[in-house]
């Protein structure tokens, strides 16, 4: 639609400067001759007529030829209204233009974040059930090995006291020790049970801390897709940012840096939020 109202555009101007060319041309008609001047209603030819009703309405009364005109009726002068008018026109389909395709290349840029999120929640996800799993298991065996420890206490502390009124009251062996050497050889063989079990259960906590290695390469994984979708969000906000804001930034995205020292790019946290700050945001 845009192109024919182009050419009808064109056409009318150049049916303009022919008709002012021709008027020029021809003398002034006699004054007597005003009766034998042609009816309004058949001055134009039929094939004009008909070019006249199919371009639009703002086209069909065109300005006044322009003197800056070239020979072929086409005006070069901006200032001119048909000129300005093209102008115009194509102005408004590049601005168009533009836009579509800054659109298609934002659209792209969420559609890359939209499938790293997903598998960054997914990933947080199993870091968290690996660390419940671990924590459980550790107070689990936290809660066996209390009553171990806490059997092992009283009976040495009984044992203790036996021994202590024994040396005190000095009574003759023969009335008393058999019981006390029967009572410290049991409590010496659960002492050996009990410390076999409670090396046991801590070696089930030492293993409960294996979820570290997991999770700390899936932790790895999921920073790399934070950074990723913080360049591409800091590349959105540039791309779409004012050109003396894109001009300054535009090379602070390039990744990690290999030689330190560089004032031109992104390396810390606060050089982001400094960025997001001369945007605006």
């Amino acid at each position: 639609m845009e192109h024919d109202d182009l050419e009808a555009l064109f056409e009318a101007t150049r049916a303009e400067a022919e008709r002012s060319a021709t008027a020029v041309a021809e003398p002034p008609p006699a004054p007597v001759a005003r009766e034998a001047a042609p009816a309004p209603a058949t001055a134009a030819p039929a094939p004009r007529a008909a070019v006249a009703e199919s371009i639009p309405i703002a086209v069909q009364n065109p300005p006044e030829s322009c003197p800056n005109s070239d020979p072929d009726g086409i005006c070069r002068n901006c200032t001119c209204g048909s000129a300005r008018e093209l102008r115009d026109r194509v102005g408004r389909l590049t601005r168009e233009l533009h836009e579509s395709l800054q659109e298609l290349r934002l659209d792209s840029t969420l559609a890359d974040m939209a499938n790293e999120i997903p598998d960054a929640r997914n990933r947080l996800k199993y870091v968290t059930e690996m660390c419940e799993r671990s924590a459980q298991k550790v107070l689990d065996t936290l809660d066996e090995l209390s009553p171990l420890q806490e059997a092992e206490r009283d009976d040495s502390q009984a044992l203790h006291v036996r021994w202590s009124r024994m040396l005190d009251e000095k009574r003759r062996p023969e009335e008393g020790y058999m019981a006390l050497f029967e009572a410290t050889r049991t409590h010496l063989s659960q002492s050996v049970s009990r410390a076999e079990r409670t090396a046991s259960l801590h070696s089930d906590i030492m293993m409960a801390q294996d979820f570290q290695d997991l999770t700390g390469q899936v932790c790895r994984k999921i920073e790399g897709i934070t950074e990723r979708i913080e360049q591409k969000l800091l590349k959105l906000l540039i791309d779409t940012a004012p050109e003396d804001h894109r001009a300054r930034h535009q090379e602070m995205l390039e990744g990690p840096q290999v030689v330190a020292g560089r004032s031109d790019a992104v390396t810390t946290q606060g050089e982001v939020d400094d960025l997001l700050s001369s945007l605006g945001f």
